[in-house]
């Protein structure tokens, strides 16, 4: 979804209940972006999941896979969840977890070129024209997935 660009303050504030003041507040201004508006759910990790899988190395698909032991904290502990909560039927519109920054940022690099082999070339063939790379200004190519900045997470 768009979010429209704007200003939004920063660090320190009401969740200080410490008193510490060790976060300045600052004020940052948030160009215009687009957000999903749902997590990423366990059903499209386990599409990317498949893709590597099937395309790239087995050490690549290995580092790829997501920690399950994030549930195995003894505040957190639940059984169903360190064994199933990926790939169990029952979670799989769940948000996905226990995935590092470096495995975030592989899947929006995958999920980019997934979305634009689709948006750009439909069906798997390419339009008929002269020159059947598509490039950003032909507005066949959508612009990269990525993660959002801290500013826009907090803007959001």
């Amino acid at each position: 979804m768009f979010i429209e660009g704007g200003r939004v303050t920063l660090g320190g504030g009401e969740e200080d209940v410490m008193k510490r003041n060790d976060n300045r507040q600052r004020t940052v201004t948030i160009q215009s972006f687009y957000m999903d508006e749902t997590e990423i759910a366990n059903v499209h990790y386990l599409e990317y999941l498949y893709s590597v899988q099937k395309d790239s190395t087995l050490d690549f698909y290995e580092a790829a896979l997501p920690d399950t032991s994030v549930w195995r904290n003894d505040l957190a502990f639940n059984d169903p969840y360190v064994e199933q909560y990926l790939r169990f039927p029952g979670f799989r519109m769940y948000p996905v977890v226990g995935i590092s920054w470096t495995q975030a940022t592989d899947y929006s690099l995958w999920r980019t070129a997934v979305v634009n082999k689709n948006v750009a070339f439909p069906k798997g063939k390419p339009r008929k024209r002269k020159n059947p790379i598509a490039n950003m200004e032909s507005g066949l190519i959508l612009p990269e997935y990525r993660l959002p900045t801290e500013a826009e997470w907090e803007y959001a």
